[in-house]
């Protein structure tokens, strides 16, 4: 349990999970209980936060997603149901090294959110 949060049962979705910042905020999730599903275009990068997660007796697995690739989310979205339940959080900052026009990013987040 992390600052007094029991998040057992739920399952948390984190978008560039294999990044320092968002690693670190799937690895505090899962410290709390919470089940993450890590999504990251470097699928290698969110591998290793998974087996990080799993070592300390977490449970997470890793996503190869492009939050630019609207039929890739679709698909994602279909596996992290189907493999780890319900979505109860969602953490996205799509594309926050990549340019994109604000709106672009803004109409991105929504539709992460409406497919979570």
């Amino acid at each position: 349990m992390v600052f007094g949060t029991d998040l057992t049962g739920k399952t948390a979705v984190i978008t560039g999970a294999g990044g320092v910042l968002c690693s670190m905020f799937a690895k505090t999730l899962a410290e709390a209980g919470a089940a993450v599903a890590l999504l990251d275009v470097n699928l290698e990068g969110a591998q290793k936060i998974a087996e990080e997660i799993c070592a300390e007796g977490g449970r997470a697995l890793a996503y190869e997603a492009d939050v630019l690739d609207k039929a890739l989310l679709e698909s994602v979205h279909a596996r992290v149901l189907s493999e780890m339940g319900p979505v109860t959080f969602l953490s996205t900052e799509p594309e926050a090294t990549r340019p994109a026009p604000i709106l672009q990013k803004n109409t991105l987040r929504w539709e992460i959110l409406r497919l979570m």
